[in-house]
């Protein structure tokens, strides 16, 4: 087998309603964990994808997909990550979700501080990382990719549409995967935000269980259950709010990837230029 399909972002757009949407299709076989970063994190990926196969053994399937965020976090993953997925399978499709970027910025913060990542306020956040800003130049992340694969090889859908119009997705997720339209039958027609109210573990807690997979896989639902209570972390109980001049900025600064991203695929990206 080979992988056939990724969902390679962006990050905090709804690329998990996808997973979840896609991995329900009879004719698909999804990788576990769904999001597995195989060629981010891989030193030697050719060595090591016997390992990258084997994620993909509860289910056979007709295609096989995964879902990796991290593929689209240039500059701070892979720098040519593209190259090595097209030396893996050059007839690879992408799936690449874009979002408001002022919402993206705003989510990315929210997960960053539940997780544990940054214990700065929201504003002073985005203003001392280059981090929030960059991963939202949805042009840039998925030019390379589009070079390499071709733009026929690309499906980028808006995230308004997995919130507000899921049948359209669908739609678009069988033309482009070439499966049938009815194995979607009973795919959830809600987004959630998992940002809002939701428990959520430390990064540590998945530093931990990676660091020591040979224990931790063998521990007792009671151990693991304690260890979940010592590094959870509880949700937000509302959206943040940035000031208009920290919205404009953001705006001002993601404008030219905005306007290349809908001149790429003749969609109309710039309805997010009105927060200037």
């Amino acid at each position: 087998m080979k992988v056939n399909f990724i969902i390679v972002g962006a990050m905090k757009c709804g690329t998990r309603t996808l997973s979840k949407i896609l991995s329900g299709h009879p004719e698909v076989s999804f990788s576990n964990p769904e999001e597995p970063g195989f060629f981010s994190h891989s030193k030697n990926w050719k060595a090591e994808i016997n390992d990258y196969h084997k994620l993909f053994q509860e289910k056979e399937g007709v295609i096989y997909g995964e879902s990796s965020t991290a593929y689209t976090n240039y500059p701070y993953q892979n720098l040519e990550i593209w190259k090595d997925i097209y030396a893996y399978n050059k007839d690879m499709k992408l799936i690449y979700v874009v979002r408001n970027p002022v919402d993206r910025v705003i989510s990315h913060y929210m997960q960053s501080f539940q997780r544990g990542y940054t214990k700065l306020p929201l504003e002073k956040a985005i203003l001392e990382s280059s981090w929030y800003i960059d991963l939202t130049r949805y042009y840039t992340q998925i030019k390379p990719f589009v070079e390499q694969f071709g733009i026929e090889k690309v499906l980028i859908i808006d995230f308004d549409d997995v919130v507000n119009n899921l049948e359209k997705v669908v739609e678009e997720l069988t033309n482009f995967l070439e499966i049938s339209l009815e194995g979607f039958k009973n795919y959830k027609k809600t987004h959630q935000n998992p940002s809002i109210g939701k428990v959520v573990p430390h990064h540590k807690f998945d530093k931990f269980f990676r660091l020591f997979r040979p224990l931790t896989q063998k521990l007792p639902e009671s151990l693991k259950k304690i260890l979940w209570i010592f590094f959870k972390r509880k949700g937000f109980d509302k959206k943040p709010e940035l000031s208009p001049e920290l919205r404009r900025m953001i705006v001002n600064m993601t404008e030219l990837d905005i306007k290349a991203l809908s001149n790429l695929t003749g969609k109309d990206f710039t309805k997010w230029l009105s927060e200037k």
